[in-house]
């Protein structure tokens, strides 16, 4: 599934060397522990089509900030929900795309994206 030829490996976005974009990478991986919050319980829920809209507000906002890995993780999850994919693997899926998305980091390994509370 997404990442897990280095499941631990920080993600960092094609801009994280520019300076003009670190104020936005900050804001965009400081929201993200809110947004996984939002996509489990929306899978606890099996409301996927809630999980769909918030996946596709992802692609479009990781590919903006240079997170093509969470772009296309994003999209490949949003298909399965569009495909009618079993809710078993849905779920697998979402939780996949949830731990890719805790890696990702706005600059330096000392400043990780904050985890959200299981």
């Amino acid at each position: 599934m997404f990442g897990e030829q280095h499941p631990e490996k920080p993600i960092y976005s094609v801009f994280s060397d520019d300076p003009f974009y670190s104020d936005l990478l900050e804001l965009f991986v400081v929201a993200i522990p809110d947004r996984i919050q939002h996509l489990k319980t929306s899978a606890q829920r099996c409301d996927w089509e809630e999980v769909r809209r918030t996946v596709h507000q992802f692609k479009g906002s990781a590919a903006s900030y240079g997170f093509g890995t969470i772009s296309l993780a994003a999209a490949e999850l949003e298909q399965a929900i569009r495909n009618r994919t079993p809710e078993s693997v849905l779920a697998e899926m979402t939780e996949a795309f949830c731990k890719l998305c805790c890696r990702v980091r706005s600059r330096g390994a000392d400043q990780p994206a904050a985890t959200p509370a299981s």
